[in-house]
């Protein structure tokens, strides 16, 4: 188990972009996908490479946002997020920047369990908690 901090999570669905140029239509990744996968890759801890299937777990803590009263505040605590982003965005885009580090390739993940939450008040950064569990053949 381990957790890594970031200020905001890039969505994979975002990541993609298309233009033409004449007749060619060119796709490219966005750089701040790609910063957001280098940032994510340089917070984990030395693992070695799996190349075995594993469970996967991935506890996503946001911040509770400043607006609201402070007893609106408090009830968030520790509760669900239910609003955007859609958490199977979230987990692509985190399971895709651990890959080649924590497994070799996201299709040795053979179970993933999620979840979306609300921290404490005092919390400024999205917390993603990762446990994992790599399963005999």
């Amino acid at each position: 188990m381990f957790e890594i901090e970031v200020d905001k999570i890039i969505l994979h669905s975002q990541s993609v972009r298309y233009m033409t140029r004449g007749n060619r239509a060119m796709s490219f990744t966005t750089k701040e996908y790609i910063s957001f996968k280098k940032e994510i890759q340089s917070k984990l801890p030395p693992l070695k490479c799996s190349i075995n299937p594993m469970s996967v777990s991935l506890e996503i803590i946001y911040p509770i946002p400043k607006s609201g009263s402070n007893k609106a505040r408090l009830e968030k605590v520790g509760s669900y997020k239910s609003t955007s982003p859609d958490i199977d965005n979230v987990a692509k885009s985190i399971l895709d920047a651990m890959s080649g580090c924590l497994y070799e390739d996201d299709k040795l993940i053979t179970k993933l369990k999620l979840s979306k939450k609300y921290g404490d008040l005092e919390q400024k950064k999205i917390k993603i908690i990762v446990k994992y569990k790599i399963i005999d053949k």
